[in-house]
């Protein structure tokens, strides 16, 4: 079971991660905070403060989780990272041997 101090989202955001096809599953408010303070790309973007701020409210539980969600993926767009509701929307053709 997990504990409701994480504040869950409904849906899980798909982070997309530097060139290897791999991804950050993202559910929570207090995940989405960590990855926003020790692991984001950028730290000066009005998104991304405002992400931070976001994730401060939930977890005082002065706004609703989702609220968190809706405001990661705007820091993560403003950051020119990928982000998707489902990992199936990470499919990237790779070339056929012998093809160029």
């Amino acid at each position: 079971m997990v504990p409701i101090s994480v504040k869950m989202w409904s849906r899980c955001v798909y982070l997309m991660c530097g060139r290897l096809v791999s991804y950050l599953t993202v559910c929570s408010t207090k995940k989405a905070e960590h990855i926003l303070t020790y692991k984001w790309p950028v730290d000066d973007g009005a998104r991304h403060r405002q992400a931070l701020g976001v994730c401060a409210e939930v977890m005082k539980d002065n706004l609703p989780a989702d609220e968190a969600r809706r405001a990661f993926i705007l820091a993560a767009k403003e950051a020119g990272l990928v982000t998707a509701d489902t990992p199936r929307r990470f499919v990237f053709a790779m070339p056929v041997e012998g093809e160029k």
